[in-house]
């Protein structure tokens, strides 16, 4: 529900909000459809459209394709991040070096 929330969110420029307001962990009534949609008014989308779109759960298929994406690598918990399709450091400070390190070729 959460990932399907924030794919609808994405479609009115409200992502990240959805993203960071999900990961911060919200109640439980956030994890539902009408729960969603309150959240969504709280972050001032149009909500019909928003309903909608969870409704036809239009982005189910991404994120389907994303999670079996995941598990084919062996990735199991978020964040993670990718380098050069590999897992990457869980630290800022050792992502910035590595991506230092990569840029210098």
């Amino acid at each position: 529900m959460a990932s399907l929330a924030t794919e609808c969110a994405g479609d009115q420029g409200a992502w990240w909000e959805f993203h960071d307001y999900y990961f911060e962990g919200p109640g439980r009534d956030a994890y539902t459809r009408d729960g969603a949609v309150a959240v969504a008014a709280e972050f001032g989308l149009d909500t019909d459209q928003f309903g909608q779109c969870m409704d036809d759960q239009a982005h189910l298929d991404l994120i389907y394709d994303q999670h079996t994406d995941a598990v084919s690598r062996g990735l199991s918990s978020t964040p993670t991040i990718l380098v050069n399709g590999e897992r990457g450091p869980t630290s800022a400070d050792a992502l910035i070096e590595l991506v230092k390190e990569l840029a210098e070729g």
